[in-house]
């Protein structure tokens, strides 16, 4: 019998293109939450829940609170840009077995000083919130420990809970890169992470990469263009019709 297991992912503002999973099992749910209307099973489409000026904050959303969406026993949450090869119930098999959630390790970086600099340089979600995050977690004595937020796999359990709203607690008082506030919850709650030790982007069996929409050259996405036209076609018309 299937474990219930609940995939999702989460798209704001057309910004990746809706792939469907390798691999459809039966009897596991698959949700996109999203702000725009796809049509791609074997998905169901939540609408999504935007509080927040800053779509990055929103996207956090149900990423990080897993447990206030999803009932299921397990959850398995991969980005936009992903699409998932294995089959989810061997996933949780293999992943879950010795702790709550399971990450990939961060391919390029080991530490959250080393992603602070690299965001600084490159101008992505740097500024006074980060500088500032990463003083608080020198102060702590967060040490080396980096993880790819693009793939994640919990049982829902308090521990996991207790991480995912801690998680958000940093994210929210920090810098909207969702990933330098995960350490320094996993050190304050205590919970153990199964690390994926394999490069999400270029190795790994479970996920496989696809470019972000606005790469138009890039992948398959130029096979999307007509279907995105005709979505914001029909979003332009609504707006006119209900405004």
């Amino acid at each position: 019998m299937t474990p219930d297991i609940t995939v999702y992912t989460v798209i704001l503002g057309d910004y990746d293109n809706l792939r469907p999973p390798e691999i459809v099992e039966p009897g596991v749910r698959y949700v996109c939450i999203s702000d725009e209307f796809y049509s791609c099973p074997p998905w169901e489409l939540w609408p999504a829940w935007k509080p927040y000026k800053s779509e990055a904050r929103n996207s956090r959303i149900p990423k990080i609170l897993s447990h206030l969406f999803f009932d299921s026993e397990y959850t398995i949450y991969h980005d936009g840009s992903f699409v998932l090869k294995e089959k989810p119930s061997v996933l949780v098999d293999t992943l879950l077995s010795d702790s709550d959630i399971a990450m990939f390790r961060h391919p390029c970086r080991s530490s959250v000083y080393q992603e602070a600099g690299v965001c600084e340089r490159e101008k992505i979600g740097a500024g006074p919130e980060m500088a500032a995050q990463i003083e608080r977690y020198r102060a702590i004595g967060l040490g080396d420990g980096l993880w790819a937020g693009g793939f994640i796999a919990r049982r829902n359990t308090t521990s996991s809970a207790n991480l995912n709203e801690m998680w958000w607690r940093e994210f929210l008082a920090g810098s909207t890169r969702d990933q330098i506030a995960l350490p320094a919850a996993k050190l304050i709650t205590g919970i153990n992470i199964h690390t994926i030790d394999a490069d999400i982007l270029m190795d790994s069996q479970i996920v496989k990469f696809a470019w972000h929409a606005g790469f138009i050259d890039k992948g398959d996405n130029y096979a999307f263009e007509e279907s995105r036209g005709l979505r914001a076609k029909k979003q332009a018309r609504l707006m006119q019709l209900c405004i």
